[in-house]
This record gives structure tokens, C-alpha cells and sequence, in this order.
């Protein structure tokens, strides 16, 4: 009832505004302009007080249903994933910078519940051709990047 007393006094003042509008303005060249001008405002005064009723925010049934998801898992496996792929990368690099070529690169990451990493680790397939090199690899790995490997 509320909304509906503030609705009817919006649009007692709209119109008292026009009236006043309507008496100062002149019968020339903009009374259409004007009177297009406050047409606009009258029905904006009508429109804009039924938005506000019509689409309460207490009307609203989808806003707690995001409520229930966890993010911060969904995000923190996004950040693990993009962590491997760098690191299986990074590695890759490594040997190919010393001329040893890779098959795979699977990366390994130990998480705590509160997301912290305690350990990374990898296990690298040399290419055909490369396994001879595979005690230089895993020298490359531990020396240069400081990781736990096993190449093969």
C-alpha cells in the first residue's frame, strides 16, 4: 500500500510540474519539442514506480543457488593445473636448451587442504633416441630447476 501512495503522490507532483511547464512555455516553434519532453517525463513518473514493484529484489529465486558452491576448490584446481603445465614446460625447455628431447611431461604437485604445496615432482619419457641421456636429464631437472624427478 505504501508503494502505492508514493506511485499516486510522484505523479501528483509530475503533473503539478508540467502544468507549470505547459503555462511558462510559449506557442512557438518548440511547444511540440516541450510538449514531447514532457510527455516523456509523465510516463517515465508512470513507468518507473511499477519497475520497482514488479521487480522486487525479494522476488528474485535464483540469487542463493551460487550460494552452495565452492569456488575457491574450483579455482585452486585451476591454479594447479596451470602450475603443472608451466613446470612441464619449464622442463621441456630445459632439456631441449641442452639437446635432449622429451615424449611426456607429467608433473606431480602435493597439496595441503589450505592449498599450500609441499612438494612437486616429475616423471619425464625421454624421446627415441634420448634415452642414453637419461642420467643427464634427471642431473638437468635437480641441479638447474630443483625437482624431484624420474626419467626414463
Amino acid at each position: 500500500m505504501e508503494n502505492v501512495n508514493s506511485w499516486a503522490v510522484s505523479i501528483i507532483v509530475c503533473s503539478v510540474l508540467v502544468c507549470i511547464t505547459e503555462l511558462f512555455s510559449d506557442g512557438g516553434n518548440l511547444h511540440k519539442t516541450v510538449r514531447f519532453v514532457i510527455g516523456a517525463f509523465i510516463l517515465s513518473a508512470l513507468i518507473f514506480p511499477l519497475k520497482d514493484t514488479l521487480f522486487d529484489d525479494s522476488l528474485n529465486i535464483g540469487d542463493n543457488v551460487y550460494d552452495s558452491i565452492n569456488y575457491t576448490d574450483d579455482i585452486s584446481e585451476m591454479r594447479k593445473k596451470m602450475l603443472k603445465n608451466e613446470v612441464a614446460e619449464l622442463i621441456e625447455r630445459t632439456l631441449k636448451e641442452n639437446d635432449i628431447g622429451t615424449s611426456s611431461v607429467d608433473v606431480s604437485l602435493v597439496t595441503d587442504n589450505d592449498y599450500t604445496i609441499n612438494d612437486i615432482s616429475a616423471d619425464v619419457v625421454l624421446g627415441s633416441g634420448y634415452k642414453s641421456k637419461a642420467s643427464k636429464a634427471q642431473e638437468l631437472i635437480t641441479s638447474k630447476l630443483g625437482l624431484r624427478s624420474t626419467v626414463s
